[in-house]
C-alpha cells in the first residue's frame, strides 16, 4: 500500500531535512506527524471497525514509521555510535504495531548483534501472552532459531571434526541440530503456539514444527506432530504433501486418511 499523500509528504520532507541538516531534523519531522496521526487515530470511535478514515490513519501512521525506521537504520549503519535511537524506535513501533512482520524483523536482526538474549526474550515472552495471530510465535521461533545457529556455526569445526553433521532418519539424511537450552525452548515456543487459539489454525506453525522435529531426528515425534497438525487443519494440502516426503513408509496410512 502506497498510502495517502501526507505519507509521500513526509517522506520527502523527512529525507530533505535529512540530507541538509541532519538526523535530528528528520526525526523531529516524524515525531510531529506521527503525533498528529496517533492522536487523530485515537480521537476516532474504536468500536467502529467498518470506519474508514480511521483504518486509513492507522494505515498511514505505519507507513511513515516504517519509512523512518529504514531511514534511521541506514543512518546508524554507515557511523559508528549508539544503536539505542534505533532500538527505541522500533520498541515504540511494536507497541503500536505488533503484528508488523517489518518492525519484527528489524528486532530481531537488531539485537541478535547481541551475545545477550534477554531482551529480545522479554519481549516475545510478553507478545506470545497477549497475541492475536500466529506472527508473534512465529518470529519468537524465527529469533531463537538465529540463535540456536549462530550457537551451531561457532561449534560447527569441532563438529566437523569429530561427528558426522547429519543423522539417518527413517532411511533418509536430515541436517543435524545440536541439543541446547536453545532447542528446549523452540520446542517450547512451538508448543505454546500449537496450544494458543491464535495460532494453532497456522499450517506454516505446523509444518515447521514437524520440519524441527526431524532435523532433531525426533521421527516419532515429527510423526505425532503431523497427526496433530491434520486435527486443526485437516484442509491443508501441504500437511499431506509434507508427509509423504518425511514419512515415506506409512504413504499407504497418509493415502488412507486423504480419503476419510
Amino acid at each position: 500500500p502506497s498510502g495517502s499523500f501526507l505519507v509521500h509528504l513526509t517522506v520527502c520532507y523527512e529525507l530533505f531535512q535529512y540530507l541538509t541538516i541532519g538526523m535530528q531534523a528528520s526525526a523531529e519531522v516524524f515525531d510531529t506527524v506521527s503525533s498528529t496521526l496517533t492522536r487523530f487515530h485515537q480521537t476516532k470511535d474504536k468500536e467502529d471497525v467498518f470506519d474508514l478514515h480511521r483504518s486509513r490513519t492507522l494505515l498511514d501512521l505505519e507507513l511513515v514509521t516504517s519509512a523512518y525506521l529504514r531511514l534511521l537504520q541506514r543512518h546508524l549503519s554507515c557511523r559508528t555510535g549508539s544503536l539505542h535511537p534505533l532500538r527505541t524506535a522500533l520498541q515504540g513501533a511494536l507497541l503500536v504495531f505488533p503484528d508488523n512482520p517489518e518492525f519484527l524483523n528489524m528486532f530481531i536482526e537488531l539485537e541478535s548483534r547481541s551475545h545477550i538474549a534477554g531482551r529480545l526474550r522479554r519481549y516475545f515472552d510478553r507478545a506470545v501472552q497477549e497475541a492475536a495471530t500466529p506472527i508473534p510465535f512465529l518470529f519468537a521461533i524465527q529469533a531463537e532459531m538465529k540463535r540456536l545457529e549462530t550457537i551451531s556455526s561457532q561449534s560447527s569445526v569441532a563438529m566437523a571434526t569429530n561427528l558426522d553433521t547429519t543423522k539417518r532418519t527413517n532411511g533418509a539424511s536430515v541436517p543435524y541440530v545440536p541439543q541446547t537450552g536453545v532447542t528446549h525452548r523452540i520446542r517450547s515456543l512451538f508448543e505454546r503456539g500449537c496450544a494458543s487459539p491464535a495460532a494453532q489454525g497456522c499450517v506454516l506453525l505446523w509444518r515447521w514444527y514437524m520440519a524441527f522435529e526431524m532435523q532433531q531426528g525426533n521421527y516419532a515425534q515429527a510423526k505425532a506432530v503431523f497427526y496433530r497438525a491434520l486435527q486443526n487443519c485437516p484442509w491443508a494440502k501441504l500437511l499431506y504433501m509434507d508427509a509423504v516426503q518425511w514419512f515415506p513408509d506409512d504413504l499407504q496410512d497418509v493415502l488412507d486418511i486423504m480419503v476419510e
